[in-house]
């Protein structure tokens, strides 16, 4: 008992892996679970043998021969040795269904099938899709058993058994479990058209946008009688209090709540109040910029599905700007990743010390299209917007922004690039407000808020009527709670568009550290500017919540 007791305080010193080929020795050391200057217990390395046997045997390796040995050093460390023999590989050489419903799809796989080495991650593949397509089809009660013969050791026959059940038709759709919510909003988000063929895609469309109401905290499906399809969903709060922190080092707090209710008039009426206030620290504690929205959306405009309307009345005022007005738009959805709004603003605005309170009228237009799988932390997709704005009285000009961002991700790393543009084309002085402010969170990190622009006043933020900015950052998902981030920042601004690139761009480097818990990643970032010159005076560490992009 005591030496096994010894040995499970011993240290490695060496892993030497000798006689693979098929796998890379970072591999093999991955499945041992070992490490050099960790622990070391003859079950440690008992156990990392029979997952190497495993690893193996998923890829066809079925007669591989595994082993290993350590040696005890005089200053209680160890050197581990693994030898292996990984032999011959596994062939599928032949792919057979047997059931009672054999549909053409499947049948065409069996017929056109060749031979392939055994792979784990192949006959996944092939039963997944096999899954899909029987439950697209019409048989949400498949189920499939594997069966695998071996001619000997490198000839695998894969027989698939399939018990289809019976078809269903779905004739009726119920929805169980709602409370307060009408069942006549169910059915404006619901795709499935009795009657109708069972189709997986479309029932799970449906749960998509049940869920996008944002009043269930869960969404299910049964099938009844083989013909009727059940939802059942669990309501949540349609009242809901939320808050944002966010901090800049070493002058500004973020602060921002969301007090709201998602159906206050029965028909998705989402009714919300969302003050934010920015503390500065740079000479005392002041209030540096406060907003105040209050928010009213319907979601079936003219009770129609597609069709959502959005108005908001603002208050906003910085040490620069006073305004407040009022916004109204309708958004028109042509897919699950385009839409298109068409609005009417009024603001009244002024610059103090720069410009008096002038009210100004515009028409605005955005097309967005988002296909990104999370908009918080996006591992893939991309996200597309152009705005175009006509102020028509009290100011005359037209303002375009355009946005277009890219994630690419494999395995645990993350690119991200976005590109964000905007033009002000005026023949006329451009009221300050309208113009566009850059520096620190949210475009070039390692500046500071708002210093980036066309100096239009002493006593004034510099601001631009052209800019370019872009950010790139590399992610690195180290863990499933833990990650890193290297980013580069920069923009381009000027108040003469063809000037635009005559300049050197004010760019910012950093990098970040990701904390999940939750559905967003906790983020700081540390980020200098390129006039970095003194340490840590220059340094700016933001803390927030989601990517900044």
């Amino acid at each position: 008992m005591l030496p096994f007791l010894f040995l499970t305080y011993l240290k490695i010193r060496s892993i030497n892996i000798d006689g693979n080929t098929f796998f890379s020795t970072s591999e093999i050391v991955e499945a041992l679970r070992l490490k050099e200057g960790g622990p070391f217990s003859r079950v440690r390395l008992r156990s990392g043998v029979a997952r190497l046997h495993i690893l193996y045997a998923s890829k066809g390796f079925f007669s591989a021969r595994i082993n290993s040995s350590y040696r005890i050093n005089p200053d209680a460390t160890v050197d581990v040795f693994v030898k292996i023999d990984e032999g011959r590989r596994a062939w599928i050489v032949d792919l057979v269904f047997e059931g009672d419903t054999i549909l053409p799809y499947v049948d065409g796989l069996e017929r056109n099938f060749r031979p392939v080495p055994y792979d784990e991650d192949f006959i996944s593949s092939l039963e997944t899709d096999v899954y899909y397509f029987y439950y697209e089809n019409g048989y949400p009660h498949f189920q499939m058993t594997r069966d695998t013969t071996f001619l000997n050791d490198t000839a695998v026959v894969l027989r698939e058994k399939i018990s289809s059940g019976p078809p269903v038709i779905i004739k009726e759709v119920v929805v169980e479990g709602n409370r307060h919510i009408r069942p006549a909003i169910f059915f404006k988000e619901i795709v499935v058209e009795p009657p109708e063929t069972f189709r997986y895609s479309r029932v799970m469309e449906s749960v998509r946008r049940l869920y996008s109401l944002q009043v269930f905290d869960a969404v299910n499906y049964r099938i009844r009688d083989d013909s009727i399809l059940v939802f059942v969903v669990r309501e949540s709060r349609l009242r809901y209090l939320e808050n944002n922190l966010g901090f800049t080092y070493p002058s500004y707090l973020y602060l921002s709540f969301r007090l709201g209710h998602y159906n206050i008039f029965g028909n998705m009426q989402n009714l919300e109040v969302a003050p934010v206030v920015l503390l500065s620290f740079s000479d005392g504690v002041s209030i540096y910029e406060r907003r105040l929205d209050i928010y009213y959306r319907e979601r079936y405009f003219l009770d129609r599905k597609n069709l959502r309307f959005n108005m908001n009345a603002f208050h906003y005022r910085t040490r620069d700007v006073n305004e407040y007005g009022l916004n109204a738009e309708t958004i028109k959805e042509f897919s699950r990743y385009f839409y298109v709004h068409f609005g009417l603003s009024w603001k009244k605005t002024e610059a103090f010390t720069y410009q008096p309170f002038v009210n100004i009228n515009s028409v605005f237009q955005r097309a967005t299209y988002d296909d990104r799988n999370n908009i918080l932390d996006a591992t893939f997709g991309a996200l597309m917007s152009l705005y175009i704005q006509k102020a028509f009285t009290g100011a005359n000009f037209w303002k375009m922004t355009e946005v277009y961002a890219i994630y690419r991700s494999l395995d645990i790393h993350t690119i991200a690039l976005r590109l964000r543009g905007g033009q002000i084309f005026s023949r006329e002085e451009v009221p300050y407000s309208e113009r566009f402010l850059l520096g620190g969170e949210g475009s070039v990190r390692g500046y500071d808020f708002n210093s980036i622009g066309t100096v239009v006043s002493d006593s004034l933020n510099p601001a631009s009527t052209n800019y370019l900015n872009f950010n790139l950052e590399y992610r690195n998902h180290l863990s499933s709670r833990f990650g890193f981030v290297l980013f580069m920042d920069g923009a381009w601004t000027s108040d003469t568009l063809s000037l635009l690139f005559s300049r050197r761009p004010a760019l910012g480097y950093g990098f970040g550290l990701r904390f999940y818990a939750g559905f967003a990643p906790i983020r700081i970032d540390f980020a200098v500017s390129d006039r970095f010159r003194v340490f840590p005076a220059d340094v700016r560490i933001y803390f927030g919540v989601g990517n900044m992009f």
